[in-house]
């Protein structure tokens, strides 16, 4: 998405061609699509963590911002405490502690400098992804209930990118970029999660989730030149932890 944004395409309008060309890629895969109006719901929330996440992305870098993305387990978890009536535990609610210092210290502490806007559109993000994977779950997921998530979310991003300005015809490259986007990460790797995650222990799944995070942060320091302080690489450890510990029991990968 950054390096997209280097055409010139702004956040909201890379979401919109992202959901666009990635639900009609799965359009034209599954040939029988049935509606559920959750299915619309849950592409609403996700045009909405699109919007927050892209521009946590482009303020904060790619690392924290999937970092902070992840904190859906923390979402997931006390969503289903408080209105479900699951069990905590203890170790939900030492990840929990230990996300909060680890948050605090990326945030840079105290530090004024530090981009808070891009911080809370990263925890937003956490928030919305939660709804999305809670509406899915509840309408049935799959190629069919992804390809209309996509589209009714590439409605909403298309709106707002209107509005704002932001949905301009891509260049040719951005074009080929944005088809890449869409289809290993709209199509391709959510069709892999679908078929894999209920194969995979939890510990197992919870691990190979910290692996998105650290690549991120790997390739934005290789690609961007992006950097963390000493505090804020304390944080981003402590927070991988956590998200560990949390995604034990709650694991679903972005």
């Amino acid at each position: 998405m950054r390096w997209i944004s280097q055409d010139g395409l702004g956040p909201t309008g890379i979401g919109f061609w992202r959901l666009l060309l990635g639900g009609l890629m799965l359009v034209a895969w599954r040939k029988s699509l049935r509606a559920h109006p959750l299915h619309l719901l849950a592409g609403l929330f996700f045009a909405a963590d699109l919007f927050c996440w892209h521009r946590s992305v482009l303020r904060i870098g790619a690392g924290p911002a999937t970092l902070l993305a992840n904190t859906q387990v923390f979402w997931l978890g006390l969503i289903g405490i408080l209105g479900m009536g699951e069990p905590g535990g203890k170790r939900f609610w030492t990840s929990l502690g230990v996300g909060g210092v680890g948050i605090w210290c990326l945030s840079g502490g105290l530090d004024p400098a530090m981009d808070r806007l891009g911080l809370g559109y990263g925890l937003i993000t956490g928030a919305f992804y939660s709804a999305y994977l809670l509406a899915l779950r509840r309408a049935g997921g799959g190629p069919a209930g992804m390809a209309l998530s996509s589209l009714s979310g590439a409605l909403a991003l298309g709106l707002v990118a209107a509005h704002e300005g932001d949905l301009a015809l891509p260049s040719f490259a951005a074009f080929l970029k944005l088809g890449a986007l869409a289809l290993i990460a709209q199509v391709l790797a959510w069709l892999l999660i679908s078929e894999s995650l209920p194969k995979v222990p939890a510990s197992r799944a919870g691990l190979l989730l910290l692996l998105q995070i650290v690549l991120a942060t790997v390739l934005g320091r290789l690609w961007f030149g992006e950097t963390l302080s000493g505090l804020q690489t304390v944080g981003a450890a402590l927070t991988l932890v956590a998200v560990y510990l949390g995604a034990l029991s709650r694991s679903v990968p972005r």
